[in-house]
């Protein structure tokens, strides 16, 4: 029997320091996913806070110089442990970094660094989908920008920008390969992953239950840049 996967995309933008406007389009899509009962969801996020004289850049990656698709997805070689959801979750989230730089590297774009902010908040984000039951980039009622900022990455009145991928997927669905295949083929998320206005980012993967799933893995990566 063929399995049906559902993939929710979502797209915000956000302007000025704190200030955050929401304007979401959603859509469904249609995937074959490898095993019966097993689902997975996506979102993706930007939001770009500056001071008062700083432009904002869109930073997005050119369809036309991009190379196939595929080819931005790390073989298992590059990046070892992407389809074995049992490793621990630290082995998970550098393999996950190493994919998201090997498709960068592979799209002409330079890599980004781990900043201990960022897989703070990446982790705090993933702890609230969890433990509220809220797969959403307001999760437990609180801004995008909330942990950014709890966590020391987005300072009030500095110039800094910051974009958010976040995923959960059940069985296979939640391995890193896995994930980051359908980063790779949805347009909002590759775009997040390689806009070159980013050059920090930072990884989490949180496992338990959600939306009636036990074991379920959350995915979250924020990308950010300080001027």
């Amino acid at each position: 029997m063929r399995r049906i996967c559902l993939i929710v995309l979502c797209l915000f933008l956000a302007g000025g320091a704190g200030a955050v406007t929401a304007a979401s389009a959603h859509q469904g899509k249609r995937h074959s996913a490898p095993r019966l009962g097993k689902r997975q969801m996506l979102c993706s996020k930007r939001c770009r806070a500056r001071k008062q004289n700083v432009g904002q850049t869109t930073g997005e990656p050119s369809a036309v110089s991009l190379p196939p698709l595929e080819a931005l997805i790390a073989p298992e070689a590059a990046c070892p442990g992407q389809s074995d959801e049992s490793l621990p979750a630290s082995s998970q989230d550098a393999t996950m970094a190493c994919m998201i730089n090997f498709a960068r590297s592979t799209a002409g774009d330079a890599g980004l660094a781990g900043v201990v902010p960022l897989n703070d908040s990446s982790d705090d984000k993933a702890s609230d989908i969890i433990l509220c039951g809220e797969f959403s980039h307001t999760a437990c009622g609180r801004p995008f920008t909330y942990w950014l900022e709890q966590d020391g990455y987005a300072q009030p009145g500095e110039c800094w920008g910051a974009g958010e991928n976040i995923a959960w997927g059940t069985g296979g669905l939640g391995t890193v390969r896995s994930v980051l295949t359908e980063w790779v083929y949805s347009p909002d998320h590759l775009a997040n992953m390689l806009s070159a206005t980013f050059d920090e980012f930072g990884v989490a993967l949180k496992v338990g239950p959600l939306n009636g799933y036990p074991d379920v893995h959350v995915w979250v990566t924020h990308f950010g840049t300080r001027c």
